[in-house]
């Protein structure tokens, strides 16, 4: 696992800058305007960058585990979530890093931990996927649950959640599962206390990823070394991109519409 962070400009193919880091790098996240950048390492410390220097100018250590497993950025770029292998989720304003709170695990400790997050559009909900398959939804102003989701295989100690998404609409969530819940579910919001969810997909293979994208029109998941594009409502498939000649890791739509995957083949495939 490479110890930095690259970043590219897409339009021109070129690296415009290179941030190094002490640990390796698990989970970045851009501010919606692009002008800042946040970092996520195995040594359980968040880190934001202003993009236009590459300077630091905050790190923020999680109060609990060893690594922080998933970063989020509100919709308006005012809070940052940020889930770790020790049970808890930490809040912080952005890009200060001033300490706003902590979502607590739950109550199995072992199974516990929150693998990742992602904001509602409205920015004061906070969706978080644990290591035992359980979906919870917070609400960040006053640190309370609000709804639990069910559907993936729960209760089973490191069943794990790849991935949780919102469309930009607040309309439906989607969630991959990890290694022992190859599944691709998706929920109808902001009602869906208690509900299992519809399965879109089951690979032979877990799927990392899941994004919509920025008009909330199209989802794109990740089976093996594709990627799947599947209209957002009917979820018909309308689009396989193939390329990488390994698993892919992470996906990433643009607010321009390019879609990017990184893939275990240490390339980057940008689609228009």
């Amino acid at each position: 696992m490479d110890k930095s962070i690259r970043v590219w400009d897409v339009e021109r193919g070129f690296e415009a800058m290179e941030i190094e880091h002490n640990d390796p790098v698990v989970a970045v996240a851009f501010s919606p305007d692009g002008s800042w950048l946040a970092s996520g390492c195995t040594d359980n410390v968040v880190r934001i960058y202003k993009i236009k220097t590459g300077t630091e100018v905050a790190a923020m250590r999680n109060p609990a585990g060893s690594t922080i497993c998933s970063i989020a950025l509100s919709p308006d770029g005012t809070l940052l979530a940020a889930a770790s292998d020790g049970g808890r989720v930490g809040l912080w304003e952005f890009p200060t890093g001033i300490e706003r709170g902590t979502i607590p695990p739950g109550d199995q400790l072992s199974v516990a931990a929150y693998d990742v997050v992602a904001f509602l559009p409205d920015g004061q909900k906070l969706v978080a996927g644990r290591a035992d398959g359980k979906i919870e939804i917070w609400d960040v102003g006053s640190i309370r649950k609000v709804a639990s989701l069910r559907g993936h295989s729960e209760g089973e100690s490191f069943v794990g959640l790849k991935q949780v998404a919102v469309d930009p609409h607040g309309e439906c969530l989607v969630s991959t599962g990890g290694i022992r819940d190859s599944t691709v579910r998706v929920w109808s919001m902001p009602d869906a206390e208690g509900e299992s969810g519809k399965e879109l997909a089951k690979f032979s293979e877990y799927s990392c990823s899941a994004v919509f994208s920025p008009d909330g029109r199209c989802l794109a998941t990740v089976p093996g070394g594709v990627v799947k594009v599947r209209e957002s409502g009917t979820w018909l498939e309308i689009a396989t991109l193939p390329g990488h000649t390994a698993g892919i890791n992470s996906l990433a739509w643009s607010r321009g519409g390019w879609l990017a995957s990184g893939g275990g083949d240490s390339s980057i495939i940008v689609w228009k």
